[in-house]
């Protein structure tokens, strides 16, 4: 017999001699490891930090001031989850209004200060007036002025990237936070008048992100009375990543929104041998199976190297209203839609689409393809698409003017409205521009008053130049026309 088969069963008769492992210990095993799957779970899901911003504001402070409603919210971060955050990084925008003094000036009042266990701790530190030196808006609580620059020495070591009024058009507005905000923390960030107009609607996009996940989208909404503001916040979803990550996977007919990113790009064409064109690209799909029309609000962050808040070059804003169940809007032709961009770096090759990148453009090195990075969300809201009693849209016509060899230079819609009632309405006539593979590549609206038994001709056209690319130019094709109430 060989002497491994000896050796073994030497081996197998004195393990033998042990007796066999009770059920007990087996139970015991299987409920420590389950054990420590929940433990394990409970870390990466549920103990980690979860940042709020939230907004306070007096109703002493309400009052009604040359037809417009005036208020003066004061921000704060807050910490509700069970870990504390690192690295905190929150962004502010707004579409097509302007939070800050008058819509004027400097009025950022960026007043640090720590509330803990219901107690607020300030320290002296230096300010800095707005422009005029004059101080504007009501006394607080403490005697500070809101609408004041004022900067306090606090353990919170903040910084923001320039000063100026929140919401200014055309900007975005990041604030950076290096000291660590524990849980159950909250920060007084900010504060500034609000000049509005009365019985509107007006929404504030932020986003907050940490060293623990990524950024996550909110939306405070501004309601306005005769003489009142009511704050409506819709905060961001503990389960935020998660949803972003699976709608990434779903089909249409598993789709957790009506609308979203279908895919995402940024796109290089070369014009010569010195430049190069970086433009973003994405589709935005409404799921096939929903009724009803929608306004939907694109957002593309385009970053220069990693996806970090400091790499961040600038933020696009683009629009499209009427979009119906099954329309696939695309966004390439970016520059006529572009609303604003402000990035951290101060170069002016950055300020618009398409980005003109030369190797001889510092800080881009060349080839740019491997430096230029892009996040894409989308917003929408719900239509009521529906013609006004005795409203009609009687003729439309689309000319396309030829103004350089190359290709047509703009095009033209108009639109003619009836109004055979007895009453005048106000109505925004909405025109859909399609490509030659059937999707939405702009739109245009326009908010007009139509007098009671008369006729009105609006022009509407894309938002966008023809010629913005080398290679191509996209052609319309079609085209719809609806109208909604305003």
């Amino acid at each position: 017999m060989p002497i491994q088969d000896i050796l073994m069963m030497d081996v197998l008769g004195f393990v033998a001699l042990f007796p066999p492992i009770p059920n007990v210990f087996k139970w015991v095993g299987a409920v420590l490891a389950a054990l420590a799957a929940v433990i394990a779970a409970y870390r990466f899901f549920l103990q980690r930090p979860n940042l709020q911003l939230e907004v306070e504001m007096s109703s002493r402070f309400q009052y009604r001031i040359d037809g417009r409603v005036n208020a003066n919210p004061v921000f704060h971060l807050e910490n509700i989850g069970r870990k504390f955050a690192e690295d905190v990084y929150i962004e502010l925008s707004l579409d097509s209004w302007k939070f800050g003094e008058d819509h004027g000036g400097v009025s950022l009042v960026t007043n640090v200060s720590v509330i803990s266990g219901g107690s607020e701790s300030d320290s002296d530190g230096e300010s800095s007036e707005p422009e005029g030196g004059e101080e504007s808006g009501p006394v607080d609580e403490d005697g500070g002025h809101f609408g004041e620059i004022s900067f306090e020495d606090s353990n919170l070591e903040l910084k923001h990237d320039y000063l100026q009024y929140i919401g200014t058009s055309g900007e975005v507005n990041q604030i950076f936070i290096s000291d660590a905000i524990y849980n159950d923390a909250r920060f007084r960030l900010f504060s500034g008048p609000l000049y509005l107009d009365e019985n509107e609607s007006y929404q504030l996009n932020y986003e907050v992100s940490c060293r623990s996940y990524g950024p996550k989208e909110g939306t405070i909404t501004f309601d306005t009375g005769y003489d009142s503001i009511e704050v409506i916040h819709d905060r961001p979803s503990p389960w935020w990543e998660f949803r972003q990550w699976f709608s990434e996977l779903r089909p249409d007919f598993l789709a957790l929104t009506e609308v979203y990113i279908d895919s995402g790009s940024i796109e290089f064409e070369n014009p010569n041998f010195y430049q190069v064109l970086a433009v973003p690209r994405t589709w935005v799909r409404v799921s096939g199976h929903l009724d009803g029309y929608y306004q939907v609000h694109a957002k593309a962050t385009l970053y220069l190297g990693e996806k970090l808040p400091e790499n961040i070059v600038g933020t696009m804003y683009l629009s499209a209203d009427g979009l119906e169940p099954g329309d696939v809007w695309t966004l390439k032709y970016c520059s006529g839609n572009f609303e604003h961009t402000m990035g951290t770096v101060e170069h002016q090759t950055f300020r618009k689409p398409p980005f003109r990148v030369s190797p001889r453009v510092e800080p881009v090195a060349h080839p740019p393809m491997q430096k230029f990075n892009v996040d894409w969300s989308a917003e929408y809201r719900d239509l009521k698409v529906e013609l006004p009693r005795g409203v009609s849209v009687v003729d439309d016509e689309m000319e396309v003017h030829y103004r350089r060899a190359d290709g047509p230079d703009g095009v033209r819609l108009t639109v003619h409205i009836e109004n055979i009632g007895t009453q005048g309405q106000s109505i925004v006539p909405i025109a859909k521009f399609y490509d030659d593979e059937g999707n939405v590549v702009a739109t245009d609206s326009s908010i007009e008053v139509i007098e009671p038994e008369s006729s009105i001709s609006v022009n509407l056209k894309p938002a966008f130049e023809y010629g913005e690319f080398i290679d191509e130019h996209v052609e319309i094709m079609d085209y719809k026309v609806m109208i909604r109430a305003p």
